[in-house]
């Protein structure tokens, strides 16, 4: 596409940009087998997972290596089933099944059992703003870089510092840098970072990539399907639908509390995804993907 400078502005330039790296994201989706991970274990079950007033019940399964995105408009859920999950809403009801076996209803069983989230309010739910990159990456693996497992050392702190900033190219001059100095991408990725250190085996991505800058954004997706790679489980929220269809194996389409439909993301489109979360019935929107998809 080309277009003469006078008409561009910098919002265009970024669209463009961040067009061009989805879209090659997307290509490797199509290239990924149509099954997904089939011969993989199953890391979650859900059993009627529900919450009285925000989430009907939800049952699906999870494999290893395996990345769900969860499609909705504002307000249809997507967000509480990943606290219901995490069992950051204690009123939630149902079983959470975790490689096997069944976990208590509780952050600290969760994390105990190996997931991790990432919550859209980073600031306030996912960071210490105060703290330096390095206090936050190691809070939640504190064994790692420390003595007998209860005495952390510092040099130890500031390296798993240094290699957040070099895994996830953080644009950082030192992990000393507070966290509430960094850009909002930046930010995110130490949110993402701290988990990396840790024994998890599924993350849960509340909007990942909302309000960070066009490097960060495809950075995060890219690391997604790394995760996958290495048979981590992954579960997503995003309202951009084109990133779902980017890094997910399958998309669950959440309204008003409720699972309505489940694609595989080989099979569904952007126009498909927002009909249904829009309100068509699964039938009609499947009508409208078959038309343009010819």
């Amino acid at each position: 596409m080309r277009a003469h400078t006078c008409d561009l502005d910098e919002n265009k330039i970024a669209e463009a940009i961040v067009g061009k790296q989805i879209v090659a994201l997307e290509r490797q989706a199509q290239e990924r087998p149509a099954s997904g991970p089939v011969a993989a274990a199953t890391r979650l079950q859900l059993k009627d997972l529900a919450s009285k007033g925000k989430l009907s019940p939800v049952s699906f399964n999870l494999r290893q290596g395996e990345v769900i995105g969860i499609a909705g408009l504002l307000g249809s859920g997507r967000s509480e089933l990943l606290h219901a999950i995490y069992g950051s809403d204690k009123y939630a009801t149902g079983s959470v099944i975790f490689d096997g076996q069944p976990i208590a209803r509780n952050t600290g069983a969760a994390v105990r059992a190996g997931i991790g989230m990432v919550p859209e309010d980073r600031m306030a739910q996912g960071l210490v703003p105060d703290f330096e990159i390095w206090r936050n990456t190691t809070l939640p693996a504190l064994g790692g870089v420390s003595v007998l497992n209860s005495l952390p050392v510092a040099e130890r702190e500031r390296e798993r510092g240094w290699e957040a900033i070099r895994m996830l190219s953080i644009k950082a001059s030192s992990p000393d840098i507070l966290v509430r100095d960094l850009s909002g991408g930046n930010a995110q990725k130490v949110t993402i970072a701290k988990w990396l250190f840790s024994d998890v085996k599924l993350f849960l991505l509340d909007e990942p990539t909302a309000g960070i800058d066009i490097g960060a954004k495809t950075d995060i997706l890219r690391l997604i399907r790394q995760l996958a790679s290495l048979g981590k489980s992954v579960i997503v929220v995003s309202s951009e639908f084109e990133e779902l269809l980017a890094v997910s194996d399958r998309i669950l389409v959440m309204r008003d509390g409720a699972c309505v439909a489940e694609r595989n993301t080989f099979e569904t489109s952007e126009h498909e995804l927002l009909l249904l979360a829009g309100g068509q019935s699964a039938a009609s929107a499947g009508a409208h993907h078959e038309l343009a998809s010819h």
